[in-house]
């Protein structure tokens, strides 16, 4: 007996759900990612004051630090715009969908494997690892059902 190939048993029905919940997974994805170009733009001030809501230490008013926040920022912020890119057509583009989700998984364990390290305190730890690690492996998931149709 043959093994069915990936995707031959869903029904239409099936695979549209499948699409949707994907596409929602990216999206998420998006706005976890590009909520950061907030920091691109906002006074300092206002940034020391978030990060200190999220437990940071006192912030140095550093030059340099200003930098690379920002340019962390920009970069999150461009990571959340590839995931709007797939959300908006995961079938064209399908392998940077299964990139995308590696990614989110990969991060995942590396602020897991950091936090644990660091000793840091459970939140907001907990609430980035699990993102990374549930919308990645969602979208993983998802892709798999949903799109390997595409790739018999």
């Amino acid at each position: 007996m043959s093994k069915p190939n990936l995707g031959e048993t869903e029904s239409p029905e099936q695979n549209a759900k499948a699409i949707l919940i994907l596409r929602l997974l990216l999206l998420a994805a998006a706005f976890g990612w590009g909520i950061s170009v907030i920091a691109v733009f906002a006074p300092w001030s206002v940034i020391v004051d978030q990060c200190a809501g999220l437990g940071a230490r006192e912030l140095p008013d550093d030059a340099m630090l200003q930098y690379w926040l920002r340019m962390a920022a920009g970069a999150f912020s461009a990571i959340g715009i590839f995931f709007i890119v797939l959300a908006l057509n995961p079938r064209t583009h399908s392998n940077f969908v299964v990139l995308g989700g590696l990614f989110m998984v990969g991060e995942g364990l590396v602020l897991l494997m950091h936090g644990l390290l660091l000793k840091l305190d459970p939140l907001p730890y907990y609430v980035d690892v699990l993102f990374c690690l549930v919308i990645g492996s969602g979208i993983l998931i998802t892709w798999r059902v949903a799109l390997c149709q595409k790739l018999r």
